[in-house]
């Protein structure tokens, strides 16, 4: 993706995201009200997300299940063929898809051509490699 490509993409982000209702009651505020408000309103948030997620409890039985199809064999061998996969792509990487090589993590902050070519050849191999495990962890997770 170029830099050119990249500006677009924010300011069409920008220009679409939805006019956030606080920030012009917030303008008008001292900064410790500000301060205040912010945490009342991300407090407030963190509350309906734990109720709508199910709460605590329903959160372990999430974090238990997805810890169980991670141990099974079947997912422990889709992560080697990921990793293989991943090896012959030119990429050394952990068997979970989802933590990426430190080199790959650094270059997404980089803005020179070589860093963002580097993160699209590792982003393509990705989505190639990692299909493998995602259809075994699926299956173990939602049978």
């Amino acid at each position: 993706m170029t830099d050119t490509i990249r500006t677009e993409l924010a300011a069409q982000t920008k220009a679409a995201a939805a006019e956030d209702p606080n920030d012009r009651l917030m303008a008008g505020m001292a900064p410790q009200a500000q301060s205040f408000w912010a945490e009342a309103v991300n407090e407030c948030s963190m509350r309906v997300e734990s109720q709508l997620s199910g709460g605590a409890e329903a959160r372990a039985k999430v974090a238990e299940a997805e810890r169980a199809a991670l141990a099974s064999p079947e997912v422990q061998a889709a992560a080697q063929v990921y990793v293989n996969c991943m090896r012959t792509q030119g990429f050394t990487v952990d068997v979970n898809p989802f933590v990426a090589p430190q080199a790959i993590s650094e270059a997404e902050h980089g803005a020179s051509a070589a860093e963002i070519a580097t993160v699209d050849e590792y982003n393509n191999a990705w989505r190639t490699c990692v299909q493998p495990w995602q259809k075994a962890f699926d299956q173990k997770l939602f049978g």
